[in-house]
């Protein structure tokens, strides 16, 4: 951003070329909208991974240049667990409960009608639903007691917050931002060229020339770790040839990784 804001001379349109597995939806949210703002035209090119916080950054772009190889995902939020540098999908404790919902309605379904099936029934209908209720609630009780419900909330926080930040760089979207939010079963599925044209109005395929930049940086996009590895060894290999001893360095390739072009048209 300041690099774009300390430009003489400003094209009119900006391209910007973004990889990532997910990462931070507000960084991505400033993104999305200091190029909304300095830019008459947004054009983001998806050639490889470009997860939740890169989906949000399609949801701010006037148009999406995406080839077979590219794939955006849900707007599914990652929520760091304590004491663990792993991460888990803001869905995970929804889709919980909402497994806990359905079993709890199949025992009492079995339930219930194993005991009017009794040919000579001891129970009335209503002492036999109450007595298969009970049955089903005790029997997951010790399931939903392990949610905790500020986590739940602290889940579901999270989740508005991708939706809330999607409205506001495309309200014409709401639709599908509702979609990317809820209509998907895991932070990795795969959405590709024709999903996401179903999804967005302005996907379109590379051009010849496009397909050649997608070609030059594919193994950033298809495979930034790897990419970054070795990167990080070329540069500890050059400063042992010129120091003889390496600086310390760390990976980052899961936040979001972008490289930006202007344009004239």
């Amino acid at each position: 951003m300041r690099l774009i804001r300390g430009l003489a001379e400003r094209r009119p349109n900006v391209i910007l070329v973004a990889t990532t597995f997910g990462g931070d939806p507000d960084a991505a949210y400033r993104m999305a909208r200091f190029l909304q703002q300095q830019y008459d035209r947004f054009t983001l090119c998806v050639f490889g991974f470009c997860k939740s916080a890169g989906t949000l950054l399609a949801i701010g772009a006037d148009e999406i240049v995406m080839s077979n190889f590219g794939e955006l995902g849900p707007l599914d939020i990652q929520v760091s667990k304590e004491d663990d540098f792993r991460s888990r999908s803001g869905l995970d404790i929804n889709e919980a409960l909402d497994e806990i919902a359905a079993q709890a309605i199949l025992l009492f379904e079995d339930y219930l009608l194993s005991i009017l099936s009794r040919r000579q029934p001891t129970f009335t209908t209503r002492t036999a639903a109450d007595l298969a209720s009970h049955m089903a609630v005790e029997l997951l009780a010790p399931i939903s007691s392990q949610i905790d419900p500020l986590k739940l909330g602290e889940m579901n926080r999270a989740m508005q917050i991708a939706s809330e930040y999607g409205l506001r760089l495309n309200p014409t979207l709401e639709k599908t931002i509702g979609q990317l939010v809820e209509g998907y079963p895991s932070h990795s599925f795969v959405i590709d060229f024709n999903e996401a044209r179903e999804l967005f109005r302005t996907v379109r395929e590379p051009t010849p020339d496009e397909i050649q930049l997608e070609e030059l940086l594919f193994s950033m996009v298809r495979r930034p770790i790897e990419f970054v590895d070795n990167l990080l060894s070329l540069l500890v290999e050059k400063e042992q040839q010129e120091y003889g001893h390496p600086h310390e360095h760390r990976s980052s390739a899961e936040g979001t990784a972008p490289q930006a072009v202007e344009t004239d048209d």
